[in-house]
């Protein structure tokens, strides 16, 4: 979980770990939270608004050991997933509150809410992205690519959300 509007990147290698890149680096080590708890990680940033410190000076790469069985993202984060960390069987993501999702790759089903300015592959459309099917539900003024899926079930959508489908 990523709540905070930072940069992350998710790759994949042998050993799970985190690598922060910061300007100035101080800001990193000082106001950055990263909490596992039952296998999940959760990432946060304490703004410090007396320093203007602010979370988008802050850019985090993840190495995912295992493919990830959920994926949020708030708070005008912005996330991106590739291939090698998604898993075949199928994935629950959530993006809120303005944040940005982008995923590549081939899984099965996904659940995926999409809510309050929020986006999922709103830059690629959903070309890379391949998943069997996808249960989705997108909120106001969302945008939502899912070209590649190979069928899209809209629990509920809303009228202003965007949803690419065809590209």
């Amino acid at each position: 979980m990523v709540d905070t509007a930072m940069r992350v990147e998710v790759v994949c290698g042998p050993v799970p770990q985190m690598r922060v890149s910061a300007d100035p680096p101080v800001v990193g080590a000082r106001y950055l939270d990263a909490e596992t708890h039952d296998g999940r990680l959760r990432l946060h940033f304490r703004r410090d608004f007396d320093r203007h410190v602010h979370p988008d000076q802050v850019a985090i790469r993840l190495t995912a050991d295992r493919p990830l069985r959920s994926v949020t993202a708030t708070t005008g984060a912005r996330l991106s997933v590739p291939p090698c960390a998604l898993p075949r069987t199928g994935l629950a993501v959530r993006v809120e509150t303005g944040a940005r999702l982008e995923l590549a790759g081939v899984t099965g089903a996904v659940e995926a809410t999409v809510l309050s300015g929020a986006a999922l592959n709103a830059l690629s459309g959903g070309r890379d992205f391949f998943p069997t099917s996808v249960r989705l539900e997108a909120g106001a003024g969302t945008r939502v690519g899912l070209c590649a899926a190979q069928s899209v079930t809209a629990v509920q959508v809303a009228a202003d959300a965007r949803i690419l489908r065809r590209c």
